[in-house]
């Protein structure tokens, strides 16, 4: 119903909505956290609002809130002249003649004339924006309180009269005043006769609010604008607040608590697990039910087959028929009385055979004393039951087996003294004769700081167990020696132990190998220098040192110039060479502290701790540059070598063992791309490069994005006739507004996978549909050449690629030639490329290796790659006729091609002197700008009618 209903992926949802709830599970707390802070700064950022009420009043609130009123000193006999203006505001004036005048503009909040004003009880502090024109230096506030429940001093005396003073200047202010600073007028309280506890100013019922120029007005004029009142009251005092804030917090602490003891027991539980899969020993547990529910892995390991077919009942087939009755025996009676289980039987593996086992097991009781369920283990012991079996059976017997085995076996008596010992267990220990032991304590022949481990495995031996450890005690003679070591109890027909049994395998070449295998994954075979794998650990724990102790740290790169032509003239072997003696010189040029790496073929990298500046990472670069410089001899030759050297600082030019990597390693190449040679540190300008290639990624991604490739044709001649054999296809790509560009300006591109990709299937593509053009309108071509990218091959799917690109566009694939490079061959996967170039063999296209001569190698690949036909580079084309060598160079390589039956294509012929030389020496087929320059499709195709209009 619920697929019916949801559909058959319901299930796959629920799975993944399940594991989205584990991870949010996972990270609970850290969003917790994150949760917990932004609601913190909120809180603070916003405390002001939170914590205090603010009541306004303006303008706007006139006629609804209040009405404004003003008043003067006529009353009282002065003749102070007032006017009300727009809003807020009035225009006082004071005349001079009168003692005190005065003027008054008010507030009225009992809008109903019913008594009720404002409640302002609570608020602390009041604002006052003003606007102030006149010779005023105070202004007198009047807050007017009608006290409720009172008629009788309503009566007598009026509303409770209260008044501040603040100070006021010429122009725009705000006026401040705490309404604690407001005090009950005197005239007031002597009308009122009133106790003076009730004599405090009231704020309950403010039915007016009053501002009177003051007894220190001067004569003039005087103007006051208000632009708005505020009330503000704390409704959350600040311990309150900041307490409320540290309780979310006590409670995230809360949570954090107990999440990390959920994540202890769940660590506890993991290592449980771990280290029940990892201990030598077999571990097992029966439920409640009385039946095993978990076996360890060891099982398979030692004795094969899946551990869960011993669960439930399982268990019975792996036991010995003869031996199933009293196990069964015994481990019922251990589960009646709840005391530890013991038995030993033969344990069936896949093959059939069997293997003596010892299963030993203890009850975990609950409260009330009842088992709850077992815990045991099974151990291996069929080389001991074997060994306790021969020695009753027969001394001689006995004494056959152990001197037949490899390893020492050695008789002790239950206080652990030597009675017996084999003869390959006295010649692996160095000791001559029996005699020279026998009757010593067995543990005065291991080191003193083994002497407890030993004493407490003799113990337990004692008791009966079976002890297995693993430790360093050298011969007789002073050897260094590993043992592996199994001391097993030797019983008597009543169960006592009469003796032990140790059987002493001698571990050291395992060991030795284990050191060894770990040193060569951390070392470079050739130099005996650290590999990359080290190197990178070495970096990223300087880089950490670093920063603690805030010293600077350098990085150096190291790259042979030139190195390959080593390889190339010389052999490997020359190169092989060159690499130990540059190891060398560099580990004697460096400190002590420095550390040096063989990072790659002909790189190096070198870590300097320790130093003070820059000038000090560049002087042992130069050091290092002159060490490198002088001549290495080589089979009766001195050969010159050069190094280039870039470096870096450390936090100066990188925050980042990485970014330190990146930035020696833009040295390097902005060293190698000024020339060769020399030592360059890290600047920021060399960045460039790096703008550089990202803005050829640019233009690669935007030709790509709008199919702006574009294959141009050049023909391929027959040299012998001059006959139109083929093309190859050129990249090129065209701007909007440059029009046709070369390859090399998105040369970055082809180091891209993605990127190498996309270009090389549009080229395919388009390459494609050209020839399907030219077949459909009859033109004779011959074969059409498509370059072939070397990371093009990185995803092991070229060959299908192209064929369904030919397949779609109906081209046959015999009309087809890939080329490849030997880097391609040498740096990308070679069996990758070795299974593309079968298949694409296999349909019928050709392969030509192109660039033949400048890669590494060169005659294992014709041996290893189903070669076609090579292309000579045109870098040894156009100087064969100045260089002799290097025409040898070509003639010979015409002559290994054409014995092994492989057609040679020239590259970059544009002389006539240079296609007579290559008829001399027998090359089959030759491109160049002397025969045509690359062209577009359109021009092709009528070259192709006018040849054929010609013939």
């Amino acid at each position: 119903m619920t697929r019916a209903r949801f559909g058959p992926h319901y299930p796959r949802v629920l799975v993944s909505a399940r594991k989205a709830i584990q991870r949010m599970r996972a990270h609970a707390l850290e969003w917790l956290v994150v949760l917990g802070l932004i609601m913190t700064v909120t809180a603070v950022s916003c405390r002001d609002q939170l914590t205090t009420q603010t009541v306004a009043i303006g303008p706007k609130d006139s006629g609804t809130l209040f009405y404004p009123y003003a008043y003067n000193d006529a009353l009282r006999g002065g003749h102070s002249k007032i006017v009300p203006q727009e809003g807020l505001g009035w225009a006082c004036s004071l005349p001079g003649a009168y003692a005190y005048p005065f003027c008054g503009f008010g507030l009225l909040f009992d809008t109903a004339h019913k008594g009720q004003g404002i409640d302002l009880s609570g608020f602390g502090t009041m604002n006052i924006d003003l606007e102030y024109q006149g010779r005023a230096e105070f202004l007198r506030i009047i807050l007017k309180n009608r006290p409720n429940g009172r008629p009788d001093l309503l009566a007598r005396v009026g509303e409770m009269i209260s008044q501040s003073t603040v100070a006021v200047r010429a122009g725009r202010q705000t006026a401040h005043v705490e309404l604690t600073d407001f005090v009950v007028a005197e005239w007031w309280k002597e009308k009122a006769k009133l106790p003076s506890d009730q004599l405090r100013p009231e704020f309950g019922n403010i039915v007016a609010l009053e501002f009177v120029t003051s007894n220190d007005s001067r004569a003039g004029q005087h103007h006051i604008r208000i632009k708005s009142i505020t009330f503000d009251r704390q409704i959350i005092s600040t311990e309150a607040f900041f307490g409320m804030i540290a309780t979310c917090w006590m409670m995230i602490a809360l949570f954090w608590l107990l999440r990390r003891q959920e994540m202890e027991a769940r660590l506890k539980r993991r290592l449980a697990i771990n280290t029940l899969n990892n201990v030598p020993e077999i571990i097992w547990s029966v439920g409640p039910g009385g039946r095993p529910d978990y076996v360890s892995r060891q099982w398979s390991e030692l004795y094969g087959g899946d551990p869960r077919s011993l669960l439930g009942r399982g268990w019975l087939r792996h036991v010995h028929p003869d031996d199933r009755r009293p196990t069964i025996s015994a481990w019922q009676e251990a589960t009646l009385t709840g005391q530890p289980f013991e038995a030993e039987f033969r344990a069936r593996l896949p093959d059939e055979t069997f293997r003596w086992t010892s299963v030993r097991a203890r009850p975990e009781l609950d409260d009330t004393g009842a088992v709850r369920r077992w815990y045991g283990s099974c151990t291996d012991v069929n080389e001991r039951v074997e060994a306790t079996q021969a020695l009753k059976s027969s001394e001689l017997l006995h004494r056959g087996i152990l001197e037949a085995s490899a390893d020492c076996i050695c008789i002790l008596s239950a206080e652990g003294l030597i009675e017996y010992t084999n003869a390959p267990g006295l010649k692996a220990a160095e000791i001559d004769s029996l005699d020279d032991i026998r009757g010593k304590h067995w543990t005065e022949f291991w080191q003193r700081k083994s002497k407890t481990m030993i004493n407490g495995a003799l113990a337990r031996a004692r008791e009966g167990d079976t002890v297995r450890f693993r430790s360093f005690c050298p011969t007789a003679k002073g050897s260094p020696r590993w043992w592996d070591v199994v001391l097993t109890p030797m019983l008597d027909e009543d169960g006592t132990v009469k003796g032990l049994l140790a059987i002493c395998r001698d571990v050291t070449s395992d060991r030795e190998k284990s050191e060894q295998l770990k040193w060569a994954s951390e070392h470079d075979a050739l130099t005996s220098l650290p590999n990359r794998r080290a190197f990178q650990a070495r970096l990223q724990a300087a880089t950490l040192r670093a920063m603690i102790t805030g010293e600077a740290l350098g990085l150096m790169l190291i790259d042979l110039d030139h190195f390959k032509h080593v390889n190339d003239s010389l052999g490997h072997a020359a190169g092989d060479e060159v690499l130990e003696t540059v190891a060398t010189r560099l580990k004697a040029a460096l400190r002590d502290s420095d550390f040096v790496a063989r990072v790659g073929g002909d790189e190096f990298a070198v870590i300097l701790e320790n130093i003070r500046s820059g000038e000090d990472a560049l002087a042992l670069g130069h050091k290092m540059f002159a060490a490198l410089q002088a001549p290495v001899p080589i089979a009766g030759r001195a050969l010159s070598t050069g190094a280039s050297i870039g470096g870096a600082l450390f936090p100066q030019d990188a925050d980042s063992a990485n970014d330190l990597f990146k930035s020696a390693d833009t040295a390097l190449y902005a060293l190698k791309g000024s020339g060769r040679g020399g030592t360059m540190m890290f600047d920021r300008y060399m960045l460039a490069g790096v703008e550089r290639a990202a803005s050829q990624l640019g233009r690669a991604r935007s030709a790509i994005s709008e199919q702006n490739v574009v294959p141009v044709y050049q023909p391929k001649i027959e040299v012998s006739s001059g006959k139109l054999v083929g093309f190859e296809a050129l990249l090129r790509w065209r701007d909007p507004a440059k029009g046709l560009q070369l390859p090399s300006t998105v040369q970055e591109a082809f180091k891209d996978y993605e990127l190498a990709t996309k270009i090389g299937e549009l080229m395919q593509r388009r390459c494609a549909q050209d020839v399907r053009s030219w077949m459909d309108r009859g033109l004779q071509f011959g074969r059409v050449s498509i370059n072939a990218a070397p990371a093009e091959f990185l995803r092991n799917d070229y060959a299908e690629r192209l064929l369904a690109v030919l397949e779609e566009q109906r081209v046959p694939p015999h009309l087809i030639d890939v080329e490849v490079t030997e880097h391609a061959l040498l740096d990308h996967g070679p069996e990758y490329v070795a299974r593309a170039l079968a298949q694409l063999k296999a349909a019928g296209v050709t392969i030509s290796l192109d660039d033949f001569g400048t890669g590494y190698s060169s005659l294992s690949h014709l041996r290893d790659f189903p070669v076609d036909q090579v292309k000579i580079d045109m870098s040894f084309v156009q100087r064969m006729s100045e260089d002799e060598e290097i025409a040898a160079i070509v003639a010979a390589v015409v002559n290994l091609a054409r014995s092994i039956s492989i057609d040679v294509v020239a590259e970059g012929v544009e002389t006539p002197v240079q296609l007579e030389l290559l008829k001399v020496m027998g090359c089959r087929f030759a491109q160049g700008h002397l025969f045509s320059s690359a062209i577009e499709e359109a021009e092709l195709a009528e070259m192709l009618k006018e040849r054929a209009a010609a013939a």
